[in-house]
């Protein structure tokens, strides 16, 4: 996962706050995130994730976690930042939307991911490889 990505992420939830517009996140979940199963039907979920419409959210480095209800029952996610596809303002459909990974690169994740959650791995080729990649910019429209 790019390590910038929770920063703009929060980045864009703060700006979606300051101007009462309402945050919603894309999620492609694979298998780190912790959401209802009946919610995994499609390969890809908005949520909405604006104060009003959850509970304890909270952002860490590695993940979202949070508290909303659905048909009226409560139900506590947590979401890999790695997951997110997007995040943007409802109101003006403005915001930051990420590339999908290739599906070496979802193995990959889920790779590291376990590693990270182990605390014994060292760091492979690979990921000092991936790590040491010059930076790019992609011009969106």
């Amino acid at each position: 996962m790019d390590l910038k990505k929770p920063y703009l992420i929060k980045a864009i939830y703060k700006w979606c706050a300051d101007y009462d517009h309402t945050p919603l996140i894309i999620v492609n979940p694979i298998k780190q995130s912790i959401i209802p199963q009946y919610l995994k039907k499609s390969n890809e979920i908005t949520f909405n994730i604006s104060q009003s419409a959850t509970k304890n959210l909270h952002m860490g480095k590695e993940t979202i976690s949070f508290s909303a209800r659905f048909n009226g029952v409560e139900e506590s996610l947590i979401i890999s930042y790695s997951e997110i596809a997007g995040i943007f303002s409802k109101e003006s459909q403005d915001g930051l939307f990420f590339d999908k990974l290739s599906s070496d690169e979802e193995v990959q994740r889920g790779i590291d991911i376990q590693k990270d959650f182990d605390h014994t791995a060292s760091v492979t080729s690979t990921e000092k490889s991936r790590i040491n990649k010059k930076p790019y910019l992609k011009i969106i429209k």
